[in-house]
């Protein structure tokens, strides 16, 4: 209600550059997912950024008492 009683002009240069911002973080999210994904694909054998990322092996138990393990990266 209040954005309809008190309309703000944001002009179309910061409107497109808005527009861009939220574009690329949209585009950094996705591509943050498929070196994830890649990356637990592979077992740790991947490259991220020209690099191969360092990894912990992480063990947890789930409420229901059974043992996991999950595959973390980090560059």
């Amino acid at each position: 209600m209040y954005l309809i009683n008190h309309p703000v002009n944001l002009g179309p240069q910061l409107a497109v550059s808005i527009l861009i911002a939220g574009i690329l973080c949209i585009y950094i999210n996705y591509d943050c997912d498929r070196q994830r994904q890649e990356f637990r694909r592979t077992n740790g054998k991947s490259l991220v950024w020209g690099k191969a990322p360092s990894k912990i092996v992480a063990s947890y138990t789930t409420t229901k008492g059974e043992t996991k393990t999950s595959l973390l990266g980090f560059s």
